[in-house]
């Protein structure tokens, strides 16, 4: 005997259901917004997009290696307490850095980190 199964009103509100979600996931993608679900009931809605003007990160003024402190040398990138301290102690028993290469001369600095930084940093007159 063959058995052949009915479209009942189970499936055809599972039909209408993922059409729903199918057609509002769609106007939320056109929109731009996702919304996202909070403890309490809440519903936060979140921009996929930021407008340029807050996409970009103002740009920091360089790093003077020879005036800054320990503490502001830290704020370049890779430059811990301990390398910071470092350059500031070369910087001492050496006299100023004449270029930015000079830093090389410090212990810790290498060919890669003085790439990483030297956007950031100034050897005196705002030369960097």
């Amino acid at each position: 005997m063959e058995h052949k199964e009915k479209f009942g009103g189970a499936h055809a509100a599972l039909l209408l259901l993922t059409v729903a979600f199918l057609v509002s996931l769609a106007w939320l993608s056109l929109r731009g917004e996702a919304p996202v679900a909070a403890a309490g009931g809440y519903t936060v809605s979140v921009e996929r997009s930021v407008p340029e003007e807050q996409r970009s990160v103002p740009k920091a003024e360089p790093v003077d290696v020879n005036t800054a402190a320990a503490e502001e040398l830290e704020s370049l990138p890779g430059i811990g307490p301990v390398l910071a301290q470092r350059i500031v102690d070369y910087r001492t028993a050496h006299g100023a850095f004449s270029a930015v290469e000079d830093l090389l001369e410090v212990e810790g600095i290498g060919s890669a980190k003085l790439e990483d930084i030297r956007g950031s940093i100034t050897v005196g007159g705002g030369t960097p």
